[in-house]
């Protein structure tokens, strides 16, 4: 009798919604990434339209007056993380790797020296995403990780990889 008597207080207990005030439902990624994208809220970002952080042509300046560390940070300040559009992603991830090929490899530690912290990671997001890009002669690439991860550690690499949010 004891142990039914615990059985039906335990049931009761478990009946009372009260302490269920949070609509957990509502914190769901998939339905906050959906409506990010979606609504108005997420304005040019979401087509991808006019979305690049810096132009082609502003890129090839910078370029051309060596100006390699500006011109990196600029790319990395507003990556495209939250574009559906793979062209807007594919476009941005090229112009990183203009940049990267473009370094000589005696500045790369330098270029690296001055990110911060959020640059250092999505610069290996981008370092493991011209992976993809670049067929054969990985060479540069393979220079620039060890650089990237001399500075931001092996968390660098964990946070690129687990990070959902694709560059």
């Amino acid at each position: 009798t004891g142990r039914k008597q615990i059985n039906t207080t335990m049931s009761k207990r478990t009946t009372n919604a009260k302490f269920r005030t949070v609509d957990v439902d509502q914190y769901n990624e998939d339905n906050f990434e959906d409506a990010l994208l979606d609504g108005d809220s997420a304005g040019p970002d979401a087509s991808g339209d006019g979305y690049l952080a810096v132009s082609d042509a502003e890129l090839s300046k910078l370029l051309a007056d060596n100006k390699i560390s500006e011109a990196l940070a600029a790319l990395l300040a507003k990556p495209p993380v939250n574009v559906k559009s793979s062209a807007v992603k594919d476009q941005a991830a090229n112009q990183v790797l203009r940049v990267l090929m473009h370094t000589k490899q005696s500045d790369i530690d330098r270029v690296v020296q001055a990110l911060d912290e959020a640059h250092v990671d999505t610069l290996m997001k981008y370092v493991y995403r011209c992976f993809e890009l670049v067929k054969e002669n990985h060479a540069l690439l393979l220079v620039w990780h060890e650089k990237v991860l001399a500075r931001g550690q092996i968390g660098s690499i964990v946070r690129a990889l687990s990070d959902r949010k694709r560059v």
